[in-house]
Protein backbone atom coordinates (compact mmCIF):
# COMPACT_ATOMS: atom_id res chain seq x y z
CA UNK A 1 0.00 0.00 0.00
CA UNK A 2 1.38 3.88 -1.03
CA UNK A 3 -0.84 5.30 2.25
CA UNK A 4 -1.76 7.87 0.06
CA UNK A 5 -5.37 7.05 0.12
CA UNK A 6 -5.21 6.16 -3.59
CA UNK A 7 -7.89 3.10 -4.10
CA UNK A 8 -7.13 -0.05 -4.57
CA UNK A 9 -7.46 -1.15 -8.27
CA UNK A 10 -8.52 -5.18 -7.54
CA UNK A 11 -11.16 -3.89 -4.60
CA UNK A 12 -14.32 -2.51 -6.47
CA UNK A 13 -16.58 0.22 -4.62
CA UNK A 14 -19.30 -0.63 -2.16
CA UNK A 15 -22.45 -1.05 -4.83
CA UNK A 16 -26.21 -0.78 -4.59
CA UNK A 17 -27.86 -3.96 -3.09
CA UNK A 18 -28.52 -6.14 -6.12
CA UNK A 19 -32.17 -6.76 -5.14
CA UNK A 20 -33.10 -4.25 -2.24
CA UNK A 21 -36.49 -3.75 -0.16
CA UNK A 22 -39.02 -1.31 -1.65
CA UNK A 23 -40.08 1.34 0.60
CA UNK A 24 -43.69 -0.65 1.42
CA UNK A 25 -41.14 -3.47 2.14
CA UNK A 26 -39.38 -1.81 4.17
CA UNK A 27 -41.83 0.00 5.91
CA UNK A 28 -43.98 -3.15 7.18
CA UNK A 29 -40.34 -4.76 8.39
CA UNK A 30 -39.75 -1.89 10.42
CA UNK A 31 -42.77 -1.83 11.74
CA UNK A 32 -42.96 -5.72 12.40
CA UNK A 33 -39.15 -4.92 14.30
CA UNK A 34 -40.94 -2.88 16.67
CA UNK A 35 -44.10 -4.73 17.20
CA UNK A 36 -41.96 -7.78 17.70
CA UNK A 37 -39.75 -6.28 20.30
CA UNK A 38 -42.87 -4.96 22.15
CA UNK A 39 -44.37 -8.20 21.89
CA UNK A 40 -41.57 -10.52 23.40
CA UNK A 41 -41.40 -8.12 26.27
CA UNK A 42 -44.88 -7.82 26.65
CA UNK A 43 -44.90 -11.66 26.39
CA UNK A 44 -42.54 -12.06 28.92
CA UNK A 45 -43.41 -8.78 31.08
CA UNK A 46 -46.93 -10.41 32.11
CA UNK A 47 -44.57 -13.06 34.28
CA UNK A 48 -43.44 -10.26 36.21
CA UNK A 49 -40.16 -11.49 35.23
CA UNK A 50 -39.98 -13.57 38.36
CA UNK A 51 -36.88 -15.89 36.74
CA UNK A 52 -34.04 -15.27 35.10
CA UNK A 53 -35.30 -17.68 32.33
CA UNK A 54 -38.11 -15.07 31.71
CA UNK A 55 -35.43 -12.02 31.05
CA UNK A 56 -33.12 -14.29 28.77
CA UNK A 57 -36.15 -14.96 26.71
CA UNK A 58 -37.15 -10.86 26.34
CA UNK A 59 -33.85 -10.00 25.76
CA UNK A 60 -32.81 -12.69 22.73
CA UNK A 61 -36.88 -11.58 21.50
CA UNK A 62 -35.58 -7.69 21.94
CA UNK A 63 -32.35 -8.85 20.58
CA UNK A 64 -34.04 -10.85 17.07
CA UNK A 65 -36.32 -7.63 16.92
CA UNK A 66 -33.74 -5.42 16.62
CA UNK A 67 -31.43 -7.69 14.26
CA UNK A 68 -34.66 -7.24 12.00
CA UNK A 69 -34.96 -3.41 12.66
CA UNK A 70 -31.52 -3.10 11.12
CA UNK A 71 -32.01 -5.39 8.48
CA UNK A 72 -34.55 -3.58 7.25
CA UNK A 73 -32.60 -0.45 7.49
CA UNK A 74 -30.20 -1.49 5.22
CA UNK A 75 -32.51 -2.11 2.42
CA UNK A 76 -31.23 -5.69 1.92
CA UNK A 77 -33.82 -8.57 1.04
CA UNK A 78 -31.78 -11.71 1.66
CA UNK A 79 -31.31 -10.25 5.47
CA UNK A 80 -34.14 -8.58 5.87
CA UNK A 81 -35.86 -12.16 5.49
CA UNK A 82 -33.59 -14.24 7.21
CA UNK A 83 -34.34 -11.48 10.58
CA UNK A 84 -38.03 -11.46 9.83
CA UNK A 85 -37.89 -15.55 10.22
CA UNK A 86 -35.52 -15.54 12.96
CA UNK A 87 -38.32 -13.61 15.17
CA UNK A 88 -40.58 -15.95 13.88
CA UNK A 89 -38.62 -18.88 15.43
CA UNK A 90 -37.76 -16.61 18.21
CA UNK A 91 -38.68 -17.63 22.08
CA UNK A 92 -42.49 -17.05 21.79
CA UNK A 93 -42.67 -20.44 23.79
CA UNK A 94 -46.62 -21.04 24.74
CA UNK A 95 -47.79 -18.22 22.46
CA UNK A 96 -45.95 -19.80 19.33
CA UNK A 97 -48.55 -18.26 16.95
CA UNK A 98 -47.26 -15.06 17.39
CA UNK A 99 -44.44 -16.18 15.35
CA UNK A 100 -46.39 -16.91 12.18
CA UNK A 101 -46.79 -13.39 11.14
CA UNK A 102 -42.64 -13.39 10.90
CA UNK A 103 -42.62 -16.63 9.31
CA UNK A 104 -45.18 -15.35 6.54
CA UNK A 105 -43.02 -12.04 6.18
CA UNK A 106 -39.91 -13.65 5.81
CA UNK A 107 -40.50 -16.14 3.59
CA UNK A 108 -42.59 -13.14 1.63
CA UNK A 109 -39.06 -11.01 1.55
CA UNK A 110 -37.01 -14.74 0.05
CA UNK A 111 -39.52 -15.62 -2.27
CA UNK A 112 -39.42 -12.22 -3.91
CA UNK A 113 -35.76 -12.16 -3.65
CA UNK A 114 -35.12 -15.10 -5.36
CA UNK A 115 -33.49 -14.97 -9.10
CA UNK A 116 -35.78 -14.69 -11.46
CA UNK A 117 -35.58 -16.52 -14.96
CA UNK A 118 -35.76 -15.10 -18.07
CA UNK A 119 -37.68 -16.34 -20.60
CA UNK A 120 -35.23 -18.08 -23.41
CA UNK A 121 -37.24 -18.45 -26.63
CA UNK A 122 -37.13 -22.19 -27.85
CA UNK A 123 -35.25 -23.41 -30.77
CA UNK A 124 -36.27 -25.71 -33.11
CA UNK A 125 -33.31 -28.19 -34.50
CA UNK A 126 -32.74 -29.07 -38.06
CA UNK A 127 -36.04 -30.86 -38.76
CA UNK A 128 -37.69 -27.60 -37.00
CA UNK A 129 -38.81 -30.50 -33.78
CA UNK A 130 -38.26 -29.05 -30.30
CA UNK A 131 -35.97 -31.52 -28.06
CA UNK A 132 -37.54 -33.02 -25.07
CA UNK A 133 -36.74 -30.28 -23.12
CA UNK A 134 -38.24 -28.07 -25.42
CA UNK A 135 -35.05 -26.80 -27.36
CA UNK A 136 -33.46 -28.59 -29.84
CA UNK A 137 -30.09 -27.72 -30.66
CA UNK A 138 -29.45 -25.99 -27.84
CA UNK A 139 -25.69 -26.35 -27.01
CA UNK A 140 -23.62 -27.24 -23.80
CA UNK A 141 -23.83 -29.71 -21.41
CA UNK A 142 -25.94 -32.96 -22.52
CA UNK A 143 -25.15 -32.00 -26.16
CA UNK A 144 -24.18 -34.53 -28.50
CA UNK A 145 -20.37 -35.77 -29.17
CA UNK A 146 -18.11 -33.43 -29.50
CA UNK A 147 -19.70 -30.53 -28.23
CA UNK A 148 -22.78 -30.47 -30.82
CA UNK A 149 -25.96 -30.49 -29.69
CA UNK A 150 -27.80 -33.59 -29.42
CA UNK A 151 -29.98 -34.27 -32.46
CA UNK A 152 -33.74 -33.87 -31.84
CA UNK A 153 -35.94 -36.46 -30.81
CA UNK A 154 -36.45 -38.47 -33.18
CA UNK A 155 -33.79 -37.76 -36.08
CA UNK A 156 -31.66 -40.46 -35.28
CA UNK A 157 -35.03 -43.26 -35.67
CA UNK A 158 -35.86 -41.19 -39.48
CA UNK A 159 -32.10 -41.00 -40.48
CA UNK A 160 -32.07 -45.07 -40.02
CA UNK A 161 -35.56 -45.13 -41.62
CA UNK A 162 -34.23 -43.70 -44.67
CA UNK A 163 -35.44 -40.90 -44.37
CA UNK A 164 -33.50 -38.36 -47.11
CA UNK A 165 -31.47 -35.80 -45.44
CA UNK A 166 -32.62 -32.09 -46.02
CA UNK A 167 -31.73 -30.59 -49.75
CA UNK A 168 -28.46 -28.15 -49.31
CA UNK A 169 -29.91 -25.93 -50.71
CA UNK A 170 -32.47 -25.64 -47.73
CA UNK A 171 -29.86 -25.66 -44.88
CA UNK A 172 -28.46 -21.83 -44.13
CA UNK A 173 -24.87 -21.08 -44.26
CA UNK A 174 -23.21 -20.10 -41.29
CA UNK A 175 -22.77 -16.58 -40.29
CA UNK A 176 -19.00 -15.14 -42.03
CA UNK A 177 -16.49 -15.04 -39.63
CA UNK A 178 -14.88 -11.70 -38.37
CA UNK A 179 -11.96 -13.58 -37.45
CA UNK A 180 -8.99 -14.20 -40.29
CA UNK A 181 -9.62 -17.17 -42.73
CA UNK A 182 -6.84 -18.02 -45.18
CA UNK A 183 -7.29 -17.69 -48.62
CA UNK A 184 -9.30 -20.70 -50.25
CA UNK A 185 -6.02 -21.44 -52.38
CA UNK A 186 -4.22 -23.67 -49.73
Amino acid sequence: MDGGGAPDPGRRPPSRPVNPLDDREQRLSGRAALVAGAAFVALYATTGFTALAYVVGAGIGVVLAGLLHLAARSRRRMPTGLAAVLVGLGPWGAAWVLGAPFLALGGWLLFRGRPRERARPARAGADGEAGADGEAGAGGEGGGEGGRPAPARGARRRRRAGAAEPAPEARRRPAASKRYTPPAGR
